[in-house]
């Protein structure tokens, strides 16, 4: 899965068979996110490179070559395969738990439609943002001042899915506050029963949504492990 980074095609000699193979084409993604399933958690993942076979992450906790794992991408995809390697530091990211990988897929993937429908699905319609499942409790201040409280259905880093125990007024605007991230300001766009989706004004930063994650889920496990 190692390829040239134009994205060609490239050729390779087994020193031992004299076998020539010809590995797939890799594509450059540096901005597309992805939602990764590995073990018991989700963890959002920086997608490097993608071919018909594979793809290249960066990940933000420890994940060893063998791993199976499930990644869903933002244009509605979502593959299975396994962790083929690992690379443990990263310089941009030194300070945090920083992994490059590499992952083969169970079965190849039509990376012409992948590559096709990252922006827009076949119908027009903006692709979903990875959302990470998340329950944990916020309060949304509309801009009137008025205080909602509710619990978190899910997250992304461009909206969020919550619900309260008396719905929202219509299609209002406020900031959505979760501790450990700043306030997200933004629009209520529908409201169905007690359950309400927000979109933000502006994206989360990665990097800050992956250490929520990771303290929340640190927390909750200090909570069910008990004192020492």
């Amino acid at each position: 899965m190692m390829l040239a980074d134009d994205g060609s095609e490239r050729r390779e000699m087994d020193s031992q068979t004299g076998v020539e193979t010809v590995r797939a084409r890799r594509h450059l993604t540096s901005s597309e996110i992805g939602l990764m399933h590995a073990g018991r958690d989700d963890d959002f993942c920086r997608i490097r490179n993608i071919s018909a076979t594979g793809l290249m992450a960066q990940v933000y906790r420890a994940i060893s070559a063998g791993d199976e794992v499930d990644v869903a991408l933002k244009c509605g995809q979502s593959v299975r395969g396994s962790v083929i390697w690992t690379a443990e530091h990263v310089p941009d990211l030194a300070s945090r738990s920083v992994r490059q990988i590499g992952v083969r897929f169970d079965e190849p993937i039509d990376i012409e439609l992948f590559l096709s429908s990252r922006f827009t699905t076949q119908t027009g319609a903006v692709q979903r943002w990875p959302r990470l499942v998340a329950e944990c409790p916020l309060k949304l201040v509309l801009d009137s001042g008025r205080q909602i409280s509710g619990r978190l259905c899910d997250i992304s880093q461009r909206g969020a899915k919550f619900q309260t125990p008396h719905g929202v007024p219509g299609q209002v605007r406020g900031s959505l506050m979760l501790r450990g991230l700043p306030a997200l300001l933004g629009s209520v766009r529908w409201n169905e029963g007690l359950r309400v989706g927000m979109a933000f004004d502006f994206a989360i930063k990665l990097e800050s949504l992956v250490q929520w994650n990771q303290d929340r889920r640190a927390e909750a496990f200090a909570c069910r492990s008990g004192p020492a």
